[in-house]
Parts: C-alpha cells; structure tokens; sequence
C-alpha cells in the first residue's frame, strides 16, 4: 500500500476506534471521571473493533497499534497538562501499558492507557518497575525504532517476580509540556531488588 494511501487508511480507522468503540478515550471523558486509585483502560475491546488490521503482518499490526496508541497517548497528556487540576498534577501518572503477552501469543497486543492520581502511595514510592530487561520490552524498543520515536519515549518492564499472565511492558513520555505532570522514570527501582 502506497505511504499515503496507508497513512490514510490507518489515521481513518483508528480515529473511528477512538471515536465510536472508546469513548471513555475521549480526552474530556477520560480525565471527568475520578478514578479511585488508577484505570487502565484498553483501545479496543473486541477483535472486531480492530478487523481493518487484518490485512497486515503480526509485526504491522503491532506497529501500528503502538504507534496510534502513543499518538493518542501524548494528546491525552497534552490536554490534562492544559486543563488538569493544577494541585493533583504532580502526583498524576499517564502512560500506555502493553499486556497479552503470554496469555494470547497468536493473537493481538492489548495496548491501554493508564492513568493514576496517587504517584504519592507507598506503592509508587517503592519504585515498581524496572529498566527494559525482557525479550517483551525488546521488541517494543525495536518497534519504537522502526517509528523514529524512541527516543521520545520511556519504557520499562516490571520488576521482578514477574507474573506472566499479568506482564506488561510500560511507554511513557521523556517529556511533558507540563514538567509537573510526573514521568515514568521516577518509578524505576533496581531490576534485581524484588518488590
């Protein structure tokens, strides 16, 4: 497929998935609701809601759900750093989580936004992830590469024990327009102190 016809393509679609399947990914709907300790919420919920992506490789499918994913992950920043509330912003979390690994191989990646106001809890203070260590976090850097964007972007593993049915690899963003509004790397312990 043709640069731009692709492009195209992929910017109609995943606008559509934003739109009619996430709501709850609207910026203004997502920052409305006070969540009581954190929320991760996923970009689709049914295979159907991302069948457009049929067409293409495991590696594309994969590629392109990161891609769109962070894209609206960093319009999600953009607009809580311009419209959140000033006093909570410090103790706020946003970032994209990646899941599935070993429960589906075969299948799609769950990609899903992440957002806690409580970056002040002991569980956060205790530094809860880990500087990429598995074959997981890998491939997501590998990917990030390929998009020209790694460098823009922090990613960690969980530290260890590490449950493979919950394992996630976690992107966040180096920066932020609102340096108040915390990133991932102040919660990056040491990969060999278990938690």
């Amino acid at each position: 497929m043709h640069d731009k016809k692709l492009k195209d393509y992929l910017d109609k679609n995943f606008n559509k998935l934003i739109k009619r399947y996430a709501d709850e990914l609207q910026p203004a709907n997502f920052f409305i609701e006070k969540w009581e300790d954190c929320e991760e919420i996923p970009i689709y919920n049914r295979y159907a809601h991302i069948s457009f992506l049929n067409k293409f490789s495991q590696e594309e499918k994969d590629l392109y759900l990161l891609k769109y994913s962070l894209r609206h992950l960093d319009t999600l920043v953009s607009y809580y750093c311009e419209n959140g509330n000033k006093k909570e912003i410090k103790n706020t979390l946003l970032m994209v989580t990646i899941s599935c690994w070993e429960i589906y191989p075969e299948e799609y990646l769950r990609f899903n936004f992440f957002i806690t106001y409580k970056c002040n809890d002991p569980y956060w203070i205790s530094k809860p992830f880990a500087q990429p260590h598995t074959k997981q976090s890998s491939y997501i850097i590998e990917l990030l590469k390929k998009l020209n964007i790694a460098d823009d972007y922090i990613v960690c593993d969980d530290r260890p024990p590490i449950n493979k049915e919950l394992q996630r690899v976690y992107v966040g963003l180096k920066k932020h327009p609102d340096p108040n509004l915390i990133t991932l790397d102040h919660f990056v312990g040491d990969s060999r102190t278990k938690i």
